[in-house]
């Protein structure tokens, strides 16, 4: 329990989260409101309350892409898969061709090839995705890179970051399971 005298401040960070699917929060706006109780020196009780919490909402997007599963540590130099389940939300028809394009600093590559062609996507259908990727570089590596391009619009569509994957050597790997 935190004791503050008169005219100190402190500061909170506060990460929400939803309890409802990813996808239905995707429309909602307003988070909620923010309450703050406390009781002073002498036992009165304070109280304030915020207007209601906005947050900016996302830009639609024609196709979205969710990690459905990927190791949260892999071995340097060793493939590992990456689940992915690619939802069309628009309302035509998508013929999408998987590309991996990284960016910058190469720390993961695709393991196969790249520009391979997924099945038609109707509208508000989705498809399960794997990729086997490999690590090159030990650390933290950003999974990114991915790119769905439509063969009939021309159009291409960027991912942008999906995950973080801590990559270890193999004798650091037998260190941390000790």
């Amino acid at each position: 329990m935190a004791y503050l005298k008169a005219g100190d401040t402190q500061q909170y960070m506060y990460r929400l989260r939803g309890k409802h699917p990813a996808a239905q929060l995707r429309s909602v706006s307003a988070l909620g409101r923010m309450e703050v109780v406390w009781k002073s020196q002498m036992g009165e009780s304070g109280h304030l309350q915020s207007n209601a919490v906005q947050r900016k909402l996302p830009t639609p997007r024609s196709v979205e892409v969710t990690v459905l599963s990927i190791a949260d540590q892999v071995l340097l130099e060793t493939p590992f898969s990456l689940g992915c389940l690619v939802t069309n939300t628009s309302s035509k028809e998508l013929h999408l061709q998987l590309r991996f394009e990284p960016q910058g600093q190469i720390g993961l590559v695709i393991d196969g090839v790249s520009g391979r062609s997924l099945a038609p996507l109707k509208p508000q259908v989705s498809t399960q995705v794997t990729l086997t990727l490999i690590a090159l570089e030990p650390g933290i590596q950003k999974v990114s890179g991915l790119q769905l391009f439509d063969t009939v619009s021309e159009q291409l569509h960027e991912v942008g970051p999906l995950a973080d994957v801590f990559v270890t050597q193999r004798d650091m790997a037998c260190e941390v399971l000790k």
